[in-house]
């Protein structure tokens, strides 16, 4: 099965220890990705949950500071996300000015969690893919100016962008909308002196078993018109992930004539 991109939400919120989204998760659901880009004092943690469920902090980056004032990029994730119109609600150590990101996904292998990750400030982030979609999670603040905007440009697709804070703080999230596999840089553009992303991985699903099979007939015949057959098949059966990475055997049969 395919991945594919489904549904998308973003909010924000200012001098809050709480808030959050909602976004509709739908059918056949089977990862969500969420992101807060956070402007506070240094050492605030944070904490996700979809629908009172608790989601996995995947990285947290730090884009930089102004004045005391930390900017930090928070990216949580949730393997088979309850189905319906619900709340990513985030909880925060201190008062925080926040935007927030949240997209659901289809087809990925829910047995891994994500794991294959690259964190970097700037726009352009360059990361190693292994089988899956690259989806970047970007956090960007225009201090000092009027407000911030986030488009999409080098092998990006926007799904969501949020609306600014008080101090023109922004985050988005975009996808490669196609499978990838090696050395992959994403790119965004922003208004933003203070800017950097998250790539991750979600992986594609792999067979959980492959078989190879091949069957051989040795037939013999003899002057009276008898006709005598050896059948062999050979089997291999290998399981994942060892298949992702696996050969298969080769054998080379000979039958020897019958006395």
């Amino acid at each position: 099965m395919a991945i594919s991109y489904s549904t998308s939400a973003s909010s924000v919120a200012s001098g809050v220890t709480s808030t959050g989204l909602s976004i509709t998760t739908v059918s056949g659901n089977t990862r969500l990705i969420a992101a807060a880009k956070t402007e506070g004092s240094n050492g605030i943690t944070v904490t996700a949950t979809f629908n009172s469920v608790s989601m996995t902090q995947v990285t947290t980056l730090e884009l930089g500071n102004s004045g005391g004032t930390y900017h930090k990029l928070h990216v949580f994730e949730l393997i088979n996300p309850s189905i319906g119109a619900y709340s990513v609600s985030f909880s925060f150590s201190g008062n925080i000015n926040v935007s927030l990101v949240a997209a659901s996904y289809t087809g990925d292998d829910t047995s891994r969690s994500i794991t294959n990750f690259t964190s970097n400030t700037g726009r352009t982030i360059s990361h190693t893919s292994i089988n899956g979609w690259a989806i970047l999670l970007a956090g960007s603040a225009n201090t000092g100016g009027g407000d911030d905007t986030m488009t999409a440009s080098t092998n990006s697709t926007l799904r969501v962008a949020s609306g600014n804070t008080g101090n023109k703080g922004i985050s988005g999230l975009f996808d490669s909308n196609a499978q990838v596999n090696g050395v992959y840089a994403m790119s965004y553009d922003s208004s933003g002196a203070i800017n950097g992303g998250v790539v991750v991985t979600i992986p594609i699903q792999i067979s959980t078993e492959q078989n190879d099979v091949q069957s051989i007939t040795d037939i013999y015949s003899s002057d009276v018109d008898a006709t005598y057959s050896d059948n062999l098949t050979i089997s291999e059966n290998i399981s994942s992930p060892t298949w992702a990475n696996a050969r298969k055997n080769t054998k080379t049969i000979t039958n020897q004539q019958k006395s």
